[in-house]
């Protein structure tokens, strides 16, 4: 009985994650349109990059490199943020595979906790976007 819950847990799971990503293949696009905040905890090394304005989302467990958790519309399955506990911690001294992801370490190491950067704007080419310290989330 608990395995077959469990077995029917990652069915679901795994469904869930092919929705998300069909209905993503547009995101670097998106957060070109829509803007996006980058927040970063000192304190908790948890890093929160919400993508447009707050909505309401499931949260998902990604299987990536940072354990990161995807909260995704729950009617159209697009990402709205996507948090990764123990971000610095988890990629250490690994360089990372995504230029976004070397732009946001970049900012986070300047002591630039809370980057907004506004819509129609890239991400890379404007790291000098609107910033402010914060030390929690």
């Amino acid at each position: 009985m608990v395995q077959d819950a469990l077995n029917e847990s990652k069915q679901i799971k795994a469904e869930l994650s092919r929705k998300v990503l069909h209905a993503n293949s547009d995101l670097a696009a998106r957060m070109e349109a829509e803007g996006i905040l980058i927040e970063y905890s000192t304190e908790e090394d948890y890093l929160r990059i919400t993508i447009g304005k707050p909505r309401a989302s499931i949260g998902l467990a990604w299987p990536d490199e940072m354990y990161s958790v995807v909260l995704f519309d729950p009617d159209s399955y697009e990402i709205q943020a996507l948090e990764a506990p123990f971000f610095l911690e988890t990629l250490g001294n690994k360089k990372p595979k995504k230029e976004f992801w070397e732009v946001v370490m970049g900012l986070i190491k300047e002591g630039r906790t809370s980057v907004y950067i506004p819509h129609h704007l890239h991400l890379v080419q404007n790291v000098n976007a609107q910033s402010r310290p914060c030390k929690t989330l």
